[in-house]
């Protein structure tokens, strides 16, 4: 479980910088939508396991994944999942600069990103030691990458 925990956060570090970046910049939205769609996978993982553990293990699909998981936790906002699941799926077919993919960030800004805060409290919540474990070793990354130099293009 701390390896999900630990996969959820960094995508959530990463995320939750999304309001300070330039909206303008289609790269920047671009980069966004893809990072959107490994935290819905991220997210997907996340919850599976947490459901189990509570001893529900035959789910397969993202849509019954996320049935279950309303039946059995109040965090999840079943409108703003089913919304997710078809933004995700139409995330291949977004053309840069259309109102589709600004959209598709303003959904991740003000609805997406807070069902991703939900889950994240509520795997922190039901599995504290390994929550604890897995801020940790995001910070021991976080002590790396401030060494870390991008690559200079020739």
């Amino acid at each position: 479980m701390r390896s999900k925990i630990n996969g959820y956060l960094v995508g959530m570090e990463t995320l939750r910088t999304a309001k300070d970046q330039d909206l303008s910049n289609v790269i920047v939205l671009d980069g966004l939508i893809h990072r959107f769609e490994f935290q819905f996978e991220r997210s997907i993982k996340l919850i599976r396991a947490m459901l189990k553990y509570e001893g529900i293990v035959s789910i397969d699909s993202p849509r019954d994944v996320l049935k279950e998981a309303y039946a059995a936790y109040d965090f999840i906002d079943e409108d703003v999942w089913l919304d997710m699941i078809i933004d995700y799926v139409d995330t291949k077919n977004i053309p840069d600069y259309s109102e589709k993919q600004r959209m598709l960030v303003q959904n991740l800004l003000d609805r997406y990103l807070p069902a991703f805060e939900a889950v994240l409290s509520a795997a922190i919540e039901k599995f504290p030691e390994d929550a604890k474990l897995a801020v940790d070793q995001l910070e021991d990354g976080k002590k790396n990458r401030v060494n870390w130099k991008p690559p200079v293009a020739k």
